[in-house]
């Protein structure tokens, strides 16, 4: 199992649904920010499919999930700056999975 950060306004992104990013926030924020480029969908069983956007040339990805913005794979400098400043767009802030 890899290590996961999250974009969430929660104190803990756990608790992301308790002060969500709404999923048409995220994704109009997503398609008018040019570090992202949509790169397919990601079928939840819960939530249906979800659009996943990647940074070019990096393998990190972004999808939505329940009030938060999950990001999977690897979490380069590059990554980590436009995650940042998406954030900062949002209201929120990084946080990995282990609370950092």
């Amino acid at each position: 199992m890899g290590y996961n950060f999250h974009i969430t306004r929660a104190p803990n992104f756990w608790e992301s649904e308790e002060v969500p990013i709404g999923k048409e926030e995220w994704e109009q924020l997503a398609d008018s920010t040019s570090d992202l480029v949509l790169a397919g969908h990601v079928e939840w069983t819960d939530i249906g499919s979800q659009r996943v956007y990647a940074v070019p040339g990096e393998s990190a990805n972004f999808s939505w999930r329940r009030g938060e913005v999950m990001i999977e794979g690897y979490f380069s400098d590059r990554a980590e700056r436009v995650a940042n400043q998406l954030a900062a767009s949002l209201g929120g802030r990084v946080q990995g999975d282990d609370e950092d």
